[in-house]
């Protein structure tokens, strides 16, 4: 049997692997430090992460904002080429006559394009941009009168805000075939009762209201239109049948309101764009919401003074000299995120001419867009 020869070497002593009985704990200064380390650390992440969430928040709103923009400038620009457009003949180029017993300066689409001018909206105003600012009645005080225009009754905008409207026709038509002492007959199309038409023949454009149909609730599509009932036929003028349309007449009027504007407590809802249609009986439809986040609309009307085509100069709706004189319309919006807390301080934004004016604690993002839109008709 072999001896056991047991080896007993020196190890080196390492730093890192001392013996459990030598290890000593962190000091009260190694541990303050690595505290102290720790929090610069998590405090400079914390920095980064808030500015890096506020970045992707500023361009979140910015990017929504153009993109409204866009959206509004097109219904809004869309509805100005239709401006004037009766048919063969446009409203500037003829002499109006209606069959109607509703008076002119309440329905009057020869001045195809109009407006009011919100008080104290002037180019060079300021604007106060109110979070909780409240509606009105567009009849009130607070619009300027329009010459030979009356304001519509039922609409509520915000104030600070100019009211736009746009007389059209839609897009079908049918072809007059036959008029008698109570009926016009024409080719089919879709009437409702209480729609007004527009009666084109090329020389003259008649207005006139379908008091009835063929059927009792003028369902589907319609070949006859009755006119005695709710009319001055004997104001209606000789037609040229073989030139003559039927179209139904529409208008839409753009203006800024909030939703719930009835109820409690709608001041802090957000602002929004809104149209109006011509309704059965020459009464606007019901607003219909075509945009949130819009503030302020501004327009200025192209006016051409010199009979050149082209306007000689902008000016508030409340200082045109004569509504068939505009050829193009500036519009301007004023557009607000839908969130607070986008900005670190109030903006310093220029808006129709001057310097908007915001509340100490407001933080919305707010944009300006501008756009020049020329009439067709």
């Amino acid at each position: 049997m072999m001896p056991l020869h047991l080896n007993f070497k020196k190890q080196p002593y390492h730093f890192f692997c001392r013996p459990l009985g030598k290890q000593n704990g962190l000091s009260l200064i190694e541990l303050m430090i690595a505290s102290s380390l720790g929090l610069f650390l998590i405090g400079g992440v914390y920095q980064t992460f808030q500015i890096t969430r506020q970045s992707v928040r500023l361009l979140q709103a910015e990017s929504e904002m153009q993109e409204n923009a866009r959206f509004a400038f097109s219904i809004l620009s869309t509805a100005l080429q239709k401006a004037g457009n009766f048919g063969c003949k446009s409203s500037k180029m003829q002499t109006n006559h209606s069959l109607l017993k509703i008076p002119l300066d309440q329905l009057n689409p020869a001045l195809f394009v109009q407006g009011w001018e919100a008080k104290s909206s002037r180019h060079g105003d300021v604007y106060h941009a109110q979070v909780n600012s409240n509606i009105s009645k567009t009849t009130t005080k607070h619009w300027h009168d329009s010459a030979g225009l009356q304001k519509d009754k039922g609409i509520k905008s915000k104030k600070g805000s100019d009211i736009l409207k746009i007389w059209f026709a839609k897009p079908y038509r049918a072809s007059l075939s036959a008029v008698d002492s109570d009926y016009f007959s024409f080719t089919p199309i879709d009437l409702e009762q209480g729609n007004i038409i527009a009666i084109n023949d090329c020389q003259n454009i008649q207005l006139a209201q379908v008091c009835g149909c063929e059927d009792a609730d003028c369902r589907g599509l319609d070949s006859k239109a009755k006119l005695q009932s709710c009319n001055q036929v004997g104001n209606l003028k000789p037609l040229k049948i073989d030139t003559a349309e039927i179209t139904i007449l529409d208008q839409s009027i753009f203006f800024v309101s909030k939703r719930a504007s009835n109820k409690k407590g709608y001041k802090n809802n957000i602002p929004a764009l809104y149209v109006r249609h011509l309704g059965r009986g020459a009464k606007p439809t019901p607003k219909q919401e075509i945009l949130e986040g819009v503030e302020s609309l501004q327009v200025e009307y192209g006016e051409d003074l010199d009979a050149s085509g082209s306007a000689n100069t902008y000016v508030s709706a409340d200082l045109v000299k004569s509504w068939k004189n505009i050829v193009s319309l500036r519009l301007s919006l004023l557009l607000r995120s839908s969130s607070n807390n986008v900005t670190n301080k109030p903006q310093s934004l220029t808006f129709n001419g001057a310097m908007i004016k915001l509340d100490a604690d407001d933080r919305y993002l707010r944009r300006v867009f501008s756009t020049t839109v020329a009439l067709r008709n």
